[in-house]
């Protein structure tokens, strides 16, 4: 599993932020066994794909975690993270990497943070992506925090 720091996650917002047009999405799958490796696979081809849905695990509790696609096709999406005291939600461009076994990892922003998923899952009969293993950095915390969102 991949691990960010506190300075590596704000340079990954940093460069996501200023630089939309270095991300690395493949034109088209490979292999019948890529998963995650274009935009379609979370956010949807012709409609709008369900969110990811889960948690945050932190030090002090569990707090709800929502990654909502804001279009079809579309690197938009809307973060939000949720707690005891409410919500707070960004919405900015995903970042999608491919590695060489055709596997899909993103990074986004987070109020106060960024995440990187570093596993992904996809439905058995497609590269759609149903799961979304990873770390959040928050800008306060003194590590990396483990999360999972599925649909």
């Amino acid at each position: 599993m991949m691990c960010l720091t506190k300075t590596a996650a704000m340079v990954a917002v940093l460069v996501q932020c200023a630089a939309v047009s270095a991300l690395t999405v493949p034109a088209a799958r490979a292999d019948a066994t890529a998963c995650g490796v274009e935009i379609a696979d979370y956010a949807g081809l012709l409609n709008v794909d369900s969110p990811f849905r889960g948690k945050i695990e932190t030090d002090s509790g569990s707090r709800g975690l929502n990654l909502t696609p804001q279009a079809p096709g579309s690197l938009s999406f809307k973060a939000e993270v949720t707690g005891v005291l409410g919500s707070e939600y960004v919405i900015s461009p995903i970042d999608i990497h491919v590695g060489t076994a055709q596997r899909g990892k993103i990074q986004f922003t987070l109020p106060g943070g960024a995440g990187a998923g570093t596993e992904v899952r996809c439905n058995p009969s497609s590269s759609r992506v149903i799961q979304i293993d990873g770390e959040i950095v928050l800008e306060n915390a003194d590590r990396p925090y483990a999360f999972s969102v599925t649909r």
